[in-house]
C-alpha cells in the first residue's frame, strides 16, 4: 500500500482516538443514568461519527482532456473518482447540532496535458520552449465544519491541503521530448457543501447520504526542478456529487 494511503490513515486513526473518550461514554450505563438525571446535559452531549463517500468530480478546464466523440472517453476525460474518509464530532447545544472533522482522500485523476509556452531554454541539455503535465495521484487532507438545519439537511465549509504526483514532459518541434517522473505539487483550498440524509438504516447502524461539493484548490508549490519555466499554476477541483455513508449519531 503506498505510503501516503498509510499516512493517512494512521491521521485518522489517532483522530479516532482522540473522540475514544466519547465512544466510551456513550456505552457507560452509568452515563444513560446521568442523561435522565440531568437534562441539560443531555442536550449539550457531544457525539462521534465516521463516514465513506465516493465523489465524481470535473477536472476543471486545466486537467480535462481533449473533445472526444466517444461518450466513454468524453466521460473519463471530463471526469474522475475520488474515495474519502472522515471522522467527525457533533456538538449539541440549545437544540441546534454543530459538526467538526478531519478527512483524508485520495484520487488518481489521469488528467489532460496542463501545457506551459516558454522561450527556447536548455533544460537537462535538451532544447525546449514547451512543457505539459499529466497529473495522477493526488492526496487530499482536509477540515470539515457543518451545521445541521434538521435531521436531513446540513451544510458547511471545508478548508484542503493536497498532493499532486505527476509527469512533467519538456519538448520542443525540433528535439525529441524528455520527462520528469514523480513530480510533487502542492494545493490549498476551500469551498463548501450540502448534505441530504433520505432516510436512516438504524438497525445496521448507517447512515446514506447524498453529498453536493463546490470546492477547489490552486497550486502554492511545486518540486520540479524547472518550476520557473511555468507561468501558469494548475487550478485543481473537487466540484462534484459525492454519495456515501456515515456510522453513528
Amino acid at each position: 500500500m503506498n505510503k501516503k494511503v498509510l499516512w493517512g490513515l494512521l491521521i485518522l486513526l489517532l483522530s479516532a482516538l482522540l473522540f475514544s473518550d466519547e465512544l466510551q461514554e456513550s456505552l457507560s450505563g452509568d452515563t444513560l443514568l446521568n442523561i435522565e438525571k440531568d437534562s441539560l446535559y443531555a442536550n449539550n452531549k457531544t457525539h462521534f461519527s465516521i463516514s465513506y463517500n465516493i465523489g465524481l468530480c470535473s477536472k476543471g478546464n486545466d486537467l480535462s482532456s481533449g473533445i472526444s466523440d466517444d461518450i466513454v472517453s468524453l466521460v473519463i476525460g471530463r471526469f474522475y473518482l475520488i474515495n474519502s474518509v472522515e471522522l467527525l464530532k457533533s456538538f449539541s447545544y440549545n437544540k441546534k447540532s454543530f459538526d467538526v472533522g478531519i478527512g483524508f482522500g485520495y484520487a488518481n485523476i489521469q488528467s489532460g496535458s496542463f501545457d506551459t509556452y516558454f522561450k527556447d531554454t536548455i533544460l537537462n541539455n535538451f532544447s525546449s520552449n514547451c512543457a505539459g503535465l499529466l497529473l495522477g495521484k493526488t492526496y487530499k487532507y482536509y477540515l470539515n465544519s457543518l451545521i445541521r438545519f434538521s435531521s436531513a439537511f446540513n451544510a458547511g465549509l471545508t478548508v484542503n491541503y493536497s498532493q499532486g504526483y505527476g509527469i512533467e514532459i519538456y519538448y520542443n518541434n525540433s528535439t525529441s521530448p524528455f520527462e520528469l517522473q514523480n513530480i510533487r505539487r502542492d494545493f490549498i483550498g476551500t469551498g463548501l457543501f450540502f448534505q441530504w440524509f433520505p432516510f436512516s438504516l438504524n438497525k445496521l447502524f448507517l447512515n446514506p447520504y447524498l453529498m453536493i461539493k463546490l470546492e477547489g484548490a490552486k497550486e502554492v508549490n511545486s518540486s520540479s526542478p524547472y518550476e520557473a519555466v511555468w507561468s501558469k499554476k494548475v487550478n485543481l477541483w473537487f466540484t462534484g456529487v459525492y454519495v456515501g455513508f456515515s456510522i453513528g449519531n
